[in-house]
């Protein structure tokens, strides 16, 4: 709502705005972070050190293009 009520859009339009600016067309769900987050936890990161885990649906790459 905060984006929404600064730009006086609705949240619904807020929402297709951020979707559109992501090249996957939406917003990571709270299950997709926390898939990332078990398997950081997990053994099978074990050689993961330091390493930055961006969770964006590509829109830092399309940024940067």
């Amino acid at each position: 709502g905060g984006i929404a009520r600064m730009r006086k859009i609705s949240v619904e339009e807020a929402q297709k705005r951020a979707d559109r600016s992501i090249p996957l067309g939406r917003i990571c769900t709270p299950e997709e972070v926390a898939n990332v987050a078990v398997f950081v936890a997990s053994s099978r990161a074990s050689f993961m050190n330091g390493a930055i885990i961006t969770l964006d649906g590509g829109q830092r790459k399309a940024l940067l293009d």
